[in-house]
């Protein structure tokens, strides 16, 4: 993102109509009926920390290292309290009249299993989203799958993009057994853990997708958002 950036502030300052791309994450958890939010933020991004601070008293925040993305949500066991928990990643945006994670928060209610949310990408999409990590599935429901794994490599050939979750506390014992090996975890190699003890649900996410972690997705998601209007 130096293009964007410049290297001067935060990725995730980044400004989209006018609000800063962590703010979408945070008021979409307030949305969905979450009170208890906390944000894993680089121990370097002062910026961030600072703006989260002023603006969200209810969020909570965790200065973190690079640990891969399993790790990172593995640095916020301590600050959940409950039996599941939700995981969004900030740089994934997501417009849509129902907040994603109310979705996958309504569909947990009914389940009470570990719940994925994906993106289905269009062609196109796919040219601005990162390689997302491929999914075993089958239709039990309406817009409910039955998840039966997850294969082993990310590709930019897939139509699925992982971007919400509810998850159990298990998470968290699975991250520390692939860190305790390799010093770092990614989130879709914990996942893959977990999938050999508890049973996973997926559910399609209702809404427009954008990957602001990358130039051409987070363009596109200014265009979008400024042909909307505040």
């Amino acid at each position: 993102m130096l293009p964007v950036t410049g290297g001067k502030i935060p990725k995730l300052m980044l400004e989209i109509n006018g609000k800063p791309m962590i703010a979408y994450a945070v008021e979409e958890a307030l949305s969905s009926g979450f009170d208890k939010i906390n944000v894993v933020v680089n121990g370097a991004q002062a910026g961030l920390s600072d703006f989260l601070k002023e603006n969200y008293g209810e969020v909570n925040v965790i200065p973190a290292g690079p640990r891969g993305s399993g790790g990172n949500i593995l640095d916020a066991k301590k600050s959940v309290k409950g039996d599941h928990f939700a995981v969004i990643f900030p740089d994934v945006i997501i417009d849509s009249k129902v907040p994603a994670l109310l979705q996958l928060k309504r569909a947990f209610e009914k389940n009470n299993v570990n719940i994925i949310g994906w993106l289905l990408l269009t062609e196109e999409e796919k040219k601005i989203f990162g390689n997302s990590t491929p999914v075993l599935s089958k239709q039990i429901g309406d817009n409910l799958f039955e998840i039966r794994g997850f294969a082993q490599k990310k590709s930019e050939e897939n139509s699925l993009y992982l971007s919400r979750y509810i998850l159990s506390r298990s998470f968290f014992q699975a991250a520390e057994r692939l860190i305790s090996g390799s010093g770092e975890a990614d989130d879709a190699d914990v996942l893959k853990e977990m999938i050999r003890s508890e049973r996973f649900l997926g559910t399609k996410i209702s809404g427009k997708g954008f990957d602001g972690g990358n130039v051409g997705g987070y363009r596109a998601a200014e265009k979008y958002f400024l042909s909307k209007g505040p």
